[in-house]
């Protein structure tokens, strides 16, 4: 006779490989590991009425230029469902959910802006 394990719906079967009808259910043994709350980080990048009434800078634009530059495990296009880019009339919104420094945003912008010479 030959056994082997499988997992059904977090329980774990042991199985005779010539014999199915027999089959035995061993309880999982519970994971220690603590549950920590997954901290979503939410910045949104708005401007002043006035430049965004007269169109200097479309908020279009800043979305495509974080979506080509922001890292991600040293990796650049590699956002996932890590980070979430979202724009609106009035702003852009980084949201990540895993630790993402609000420093590294602001460099991001600031090289935006020198690019495009504002």
């Amino acid at each position: 006779k030959q056994w082997y394990q499988r997992r059904v719906r977090g329980l774990v079967l042991q199985l005779c490989s010539h014999a199915m009808t027999t089959a035995k259910v061993l309880k999982k043994k519970p994971t220690k590991l603590a549950a920590k709350k997954k901290q979503v980080l939410r910045y949104a990048i708005t401007c002043a009425p006035k430049v965004a009434d007269e169109d200097i800078m479309s908020f279009v634009s800043v979305e495509s230029y974080l979506r080509e530059r922001i890292k991600v495990n040293g990796k650049l296009n590699n956002l996932g469902k890590d980070v979430i880019i979202e724009c609106n009339d009035k702003a852009v919104t980084v949201t990540a959910n895993i630790p993402f420094s609000k420093r590294y945003l602001k460099y991001l912008l600031k090289m935006f802006l020198k690019k495009h010479g504002m």
